[in-house]
């Protein structure tokens, strides 16, 4: 079960399933596209919640 946020800001809980065909070899992926989008999409989404946090606290 993991937690996401929509577009429009509301949280939406999911489950996380795992696909095995969407599996590569882990030196492909080190070095794909795919881990530099998920590590931006992170850093995306760790800055999006931070700055929600600090508008709840000036609230």
């Amino acid at each position: 079960m993991r937690l996401y946020r929509s577009r429009a800001k509301k949280w939406l809980a999911g489950l996380c399933i795992q696909r095995m065909d969407l599996c590569q070899d882990v030196d492909e992926f080190a070095s794909g596209d795919a881990a530099r989008e998920i590590h931006e999409l992170r850093d995306s989404e760790h800055d999006a919640l931070a700055a929600d946090a600090h508008t709840h606290e000036k609230g």
